[in-house]
């Protein structure tokens, strides 16, 4: 974690087949830096404290999920269905709440460009096709949109 306050640093990446190595993001623009928000930034705080307590040393740039050394997928696996569980939520894979997040911020009329940068993605055109979808809504509010124009045409 970067000790700028309110934001992470993305830097590394994990194997997720099981061998839990510790490589380099995929590209240049996989290296950024997300900000956070306050609440978050505060439990990572106390997360980080939890650590230092419990492994007794300040000396380690300590994973999020695990400490010393990262969990294991199938610990991760279980606390993610544990929370899906508990908040009503179908199954889904670990990749996919980057999904939901994308949406989330793209259905909450956050600039692409800024989605794309959170993501990493070296072209907005990578974020656009990967994560918008016409959905319904969407579709209902272009043709009530083109009706209205329509109205102030004149034939």
């Amino acid at each position: 974690m970067n000790y700028n306050k309110y934001y992470i640093d993305i830097n590394k990446t994990i194997d997720e087949h099981g061998t839990r190595e510790i490589g380099t993001p995929k590209s240049i623009n996989s290296y950024r830096q997300i900000k956070i928000d306050k609440k978050l930034y505060k439990d990572l705080i106390k997360l980080k404290k939890y650590y230092i307590k419990k492994y007794n040393s300040e000396n380690y740039d300590y994973f999020i999920f695990g400490g010393l050394k990262p969990l294991a997928p199938t610990t991760i696996n279980r606390h993610k269905e544990k929370a899906c569980k508990k908040a009503n939520l179908r199954k889904i894979k670990l990749h996919e709440f980057r999904h939901s997040h994308a949406s989330l911020l793209i259905n909450n009329n956050i600039l692409i460009h800024e989605i794309s940068k959170r993501l990493g993605h070296s072209d907005i055109s990578i974020t656009l096709n990967t994560y918008t979808h016409a959905e319904k809504k969407q579709e209902k509010r272009v043709i009530k949109t083109l009706n209205r124009l329509r109205l102030f045409q004149p034939f």
